[in-house]
């Protein structure tokens, strides 16, 4: 039998390797990739709600800036610790979501308006040169593509192995996530110059929603693309529908937002505002939020479209109009203009918490993941706004740098490793300390109980 000097010595050396692993350090990136943090696809999920159970930062602070060779008007898709935006540039890019360091990019014929979407290790985007594309999320390595007959700037929806998308050749197409193969087309209709389907679809429970230029607003079979219902709004419709509790919302160019029931298309209440509403609804908590192009965020009630607040933006000017979509997140309202600036407002009263001025409209609607704030801009930059304390420097593309593209140092408080807390350790200290005691005087028990028999 082991004598109980080394028994204290196994229990001290196994404590004291129990503590180390409770005190070295965990990586951030491994904390916060959960999927629950991510934002997969334009506005958050398949529904669109634009809701995000992350927390979001309080000020204006830039976590990092990344400058890219064309406008940002795509809204970023942030999954696995990576964020996926388009550009103008005929790219598609791959940054480090925690210090924008540049992972890849893929360059396609034409703009990329489309937000991509991200699901099972794929990227799926639009481009303006009529193409679905698939590419690996890892390496940005292409895996297929899909040819429309029209600019592809609605945004992907995945659901169940399905990718659903609308195109200007106003078709709406539901393809094979694993190969592009195409499982069915939907063909809206033609109202004057055509049917363009800038909106992107909602899926919700085996149903697609979508807005069209041909004035309506379509629900089609998930499976088969067949017609369910169709309402007439009057307007052209580029707003993309949320769908919450049974009800869906969508924006017009006539100014109005529209609540529907989702199963039948029927009539509930509408909104009516002084312009055109291109902002995509947000709905959270029972509240409806979204933009109008004149100047103006909103809040209304989602069972009855009452107003519950209204923030006009200041220095207003012809053109600096909201088309960007809310995100909400944290009990705040984070959404871009066309003044420049990207806004932080209270979900509850609409106070104005921050704002921040790019050099160029914010037409991209902002993403919420890993208590971040992403978003694009027209000065050709995505901005990511958290918690840091000191500003970090400005990346820049290597197709606009004769240098690969440099990360920014993060500072001290920003540091991708965090401790446990010294609270922890100390009770685990005094857990072991206990451990150690008794069974020193355990095995010292046993040892005199031997010896006694052996006299």
């Amino acid at each position: 039998m082991m004598k109980e000097p080394k028994w204290i010595l196994t229990i001290f050396i196994s404590s004291f390797f129990l503590i180390q692993s409770c005190s070295a350090p965990i990586g951030l990136h491994a904390n916060s990739n959960s999927s629950s943090s991510d934002w997969k696809m334009f506005h958050h999920d398949p529904a669109r709600s634009g809701y995000s159970a992350s927390t979001a930062p309080n000020t204006n602070q830039t976590l990092w800036i990344y400058k890219v060779g064309g406008e940002v008007n795509s809204s970023p898709a942030i999954a696995e610790g990576k964020v996926y935006v388009g550009s103008s540039d005929h790219s598609v890019y791959c940054l480090d979501a925690f210090n924008g360091a540049h992972i890849w990019n893929y360059t396609t014929g034409d703009s990329v308006e489309s937000s991509p979407a991200v699901a099972d290790g794929k990227v799926y985007v639009g481009s303006n040169d009529y193409n679905v594309y698939c590419l690996d999320a890892s390496s940005g390595i292409l895996i297929w593509n899909y040819s429309t007959g029209g600019g592809v700037a609605s945004s992907p929806t995945v659901v169940n192995g399905r990718v659903y998308v609308g195109s200007y050749d106003h078709n709406v197409y539901c393809l094979d996530a694993s190969d592009g193969a195409l499982i069915w087309n939907y063909a809206t209709g033609y109202v004057g110059h055509g049917a363009d389907v800038h909106s992107s679809l909602a899926v919700v429970d085996g149903k697609v929603y979508l807005g069209s230029s041909d004035r309506h607003v379509h629900c089609l079979d998930a499976y088969s693309g067949a017609s369910v219902w169709k309402y007439n709004v009057g307007n052209w419709i580029a707003s993309s529908p949320a769908v919450a509790n049974g009800r869906m919302y969508v924006g017009t160019e006539g100014g109005n937002v529209f609540c529907l029931d989702a199963s039948n298309g029927s009539f509930i209440w509408k909104y009516t505002t002084p312009s055109w509403v291109y902002s995509s609804p947000a709905v959270a908590d029972g509240k409806v939020y979204f933009g109008t192009f004149y100047r103006s965020v909103y809040c209304v009630n989602g069972s009855d479209g009452g107003l519950l607040w209204e923030y006009v933006i200041s220095n207003f000017k012809v053109g600096d109009g909201v088309m960007s979509s809310p995100a909400i997140a944290d009990g705040k309202v984070y959404v871009g203009n066309h003044d420049n600036n990207v806004y932080c407002l209270d979900a509850y009263s609409g106070a104005l918490i921050w704002q921040y001025t790019t050099d160029g409209k914010v037409k991209s609607s902002p993403s919420v993941a890993y208590g971040n704030v992403y978003a694009g801009s027209a000065d050709g930059s995505i901005y990511a706004f958290g918690s840091s304390t000191t500003p970090v420097s400005t990346p820049t593309d290597a197709s606009t740098s004769s240098s690969p593209p440099q990360s920014p140092t993060p500072s001290a408080s920003s540091s991708n490793e965090v401790s446990l807390p010294l609270f922890t350790l100390i009770v685990v200290a005094v857990i072991v300390g206990i451990a150690i005691l008794v069974g020193s005087f355990f095995f010292y028990k046993i040892g005199q109980k031997e010896k006694t028999l052996q006299g």
